[in-house]
């Protein structure tokens, strides 16, 4: 029987054997093969709403992270509700939102691929803060990964074809820069997340969802006035700004690929936060740019499409397939090469800095061991000098 407790103790005996991780690592280890599939849903399913043509895009979007952050009340903690200090979670709910506002934004002016590269700045920002926030200094090593990480970044940049033509080619730089401002505030975000995790004891999972309540209350205060979040209409970014443009049919029509999306976050959400206490927000970034890798691939070989199409109003006329900027290019190939090899430099020079400073603290240990024992072995001066007898052990 799988399930008896004995075989799955024995199971579990056998696998540490093999050599396995600890108990402590193998849950960062799940926590990030999890990050790693949702990240892939994060950015697949907006590609697929997209190419529906899902009314209000950015909206939704915004709305399924909301609900898939507030899905962290389900995970079971050993704190309860009344101790811990909801408030706390007010400015990191605030930078949240802002930031998914501008990085959805500027998925719905470009496209999701387009966000999974620019994405891999999160790493620099992350790493700047914590610098100032939390007092984190990288090693030369550790820094040479997220340069290399960078230089994959800006081979990606001036990839044109990702967008495709007309319009939506006047719309890239705003859709870059949307991106790349809310890549800046969830960096700022997941730094104060560490912070309140860390010092704190913020469960991740109430936190997780305090942002997602959050965030889905600044959204429907923001329809009860009447607006929603700026789409897009033609070249113009903002053309669509007030509560009229929300579709319920269009949403329908889309209902599945928003539910796959809904569950991505949740999962998302709740792996980066539980994350974010063991690791630390620096190395999280650094992990994500696989997503890059991933997703690229991913798209090629399910949304990859080169045939030429027809012109609606002229049949003989044969137009790019939009499809086509999903598939793989040099540079898209050069680009996931630096930023696995970013990813290898920097997770090597971690675990090094981290062998270096277990040594350190274990050398520390011994020094203070071994100066407590000699003081207890050395007679007291002052006791000598006064004729105050010694005890004998």
């Amino acid at each position: 029987d799988l399930w008896d407790p004995k075989f799955l103790q024995k199971f579990s005996a056998l696998v540490r054997q093999m050599g396995a991780l600890p108990d402590g690592q193998t849950a960062v280890v799940m926590w990030l093969a999890l990050l790693f599939l949702s990240s892939m849903g994060e950015a697949y399913f907006p590609d697929l709403m997209a190419i529906n043509q899902l009314q209000a895009n950015t909206n939704w979007l915004f709305v399924a992270d909301a609900l898939g952050n507030m899905a962290g009340a389900l995970a079971p903690t050993a704190e309860s509700w009344r101790d811990v200090p909801a408030s706390k979670a007010v400015v990191p709910a605030l930078c949240d939102a802002v930031s998914k506002a501008f990085i959805l934004g500027g998925i719905a002016l470009s496209s999701a691929q387009l966000k999974s590269i620019l994405y891999n700045s999160c790493i620099v920002f992350s790493a700047l803060l914590s610098r100032l926030v939390l007092g984190r200094i990288l090693s030369v090593g550790q820094w040479a990964g997220v340069a290399v990480l960078i230089l994959g970044l800006a081979v990606k940049l001036d990839f044109s074809k990702s967008i495709g033509g007309g319009a939506d080619a006047t719309l890239l730089p705003i859709g870059m820069f949307f991106i790349l401002v809310g890549c800046a505030l969830h960096s700022l975000t997941n730094v104060v997340n560490e912070y309140y995790i860390r010092s704190y004891a913020f469960p991740p999972a109430k936190l997780c969802c305090l942002v997602g309540c959050s965030n889905f209350t600044m959204w429907l205060m923001l329809v009860a006035a009447g607006f929603i979040l700026p789409e897009k209409k033609g070249d113009n970014p903002f053309g669509y700004y007030t509560r009229d443009y929300i579709s319920i049919e269009s949403l329908g029509a889309n209902l599945w690929q928003w539910l796959g999306f809904v569950i991505s976050s949740a999962v998302h959400a709740l792996a980066y936060y539980n994350l974010l206490g063991s690791i630390g927000v620096v190395s999280c970034g650094v992990m994500k740019g696989l997503t890059t890798v991933g997703y690229v691939t991913l798209s090629a070989i399910v949304l990859c499409d080169r045939v030429e199409i027809s012109d609606p109003q002229e049949p003989t006329r044969m137009l790019p397939n939009p499809l086509e900027k999903y598939c793989i290019t040099a540079k898209t190939f050069v680009s996931c090469f630096f930023c696995v090899a970013g990813v290898l430099i920097y997770s090597v020079f971690s675990a090094k800095a981290k062998q270096q400073e277990q040594v350190r603290q274990r050398s520390s240990t011994d020094i203070t061991t071994e100066s407590q024992a000699q003081n207890a072995q050395e007679p007291d001066p002052d006791a000598i000098e006064m004729g105050t007898p010694l005890s004998v052990s």
